[in-house]
């Protein structure tokens, strides 16, 4: 059900019906506070000319958070390089993709900082996530890849890094590793900035669909 209360922005629907599951299982858990803000599903043009999808973009207290959307079924191997995936009996070896979410994060911020809000801020730091969104996904990376993983359910969290966390869990701690190594965050001037980015390039978006109206929840 809606929920005017979020501060969350849709930019067009996902083409994937896994990927727009994903973001409609966070904005259920999404905190319906007006330091919360988030953007879902949109494209932007860095500096050097090129197009970067975003699947998900959140400012709150603990920091700005992108994240990116892996909805991959099966057992998940590998290391701070790559990534293998195994699933009836298919093997897919890729580029660890949390390295992909930080180049758009250094481009993303980029922008940001010379937005005329940030002129008396320090400049923003965006951190990287990627959230496995398929619930029967098994995680085994090894040693620090598992860091800015997150998963949607843990059934043996006894057996798990302290660094791997779910989205099922209350408020920011979902986004943040621990409240403890939050960052600070100027949340006025990104809530004003990323809009004007956004508005720059005409609400550029996944999918390179006509201009519409931008909605306040996922799906729509």
């Amino acid at each position: 059900m809606p929920d005017p209360d979020k501060q969350w922005m849709t930019l067009s629907r996902s083409r994937f019906p896994w990927e727009q599951e994903a973001l409609d299982l966070v904005f259920e858990r999404f905190p319906a506070q007006d330091n919360y803000r988030a953007w879902a599903n949109f494209e932007f043009i860095a500096d050097d000319g090129s197009i970067n999808e975003v699947d998900l973009l959140v400012a709150c207290p603990q920091g700005i958070f992108l994240i990116e959307i892996k909805s991959n079924p099966g057992t998940l191997r590998g290391d701070t390089l790559s990534w293998t995936w195994e699933h009836e009996g298919r093997r897919k070896t890729v580029e660890n993709p949390l390295l992909l979410a930080n180049r758009k994060c250094k481009r993303l911020k980029s922008l940001l900082v010379r937005q005329r809000a940030f002129k008396k801020e320090a400049q923003p730091f965006i951190e990287p996530i990627v959230f496995l969104s398929q619930p029967n996904a098994k995680c085994l990376l090894s040693g620090v890849a598992v860091n800015n993983v997150r998963l949607t359910t843990r059934e043996h969290e006894d057996d798990l890094p302290r660094t791997i966390r779910t989205v099922t869990l209350n408020g920011s701690k979902y986004f943040s590793r621990t409240v403890q190594e939050s960052r600070p965050l100027a949340f006025n001037a990104v809530r004003v900035s990323v809009p004007n980015i956004l508005s720059r390039f005409h609400w550029h978006r996944c999918g390179r669909c006509a201009p519409r109206s931008a909605s306040p929840r996922p799906g729509r």
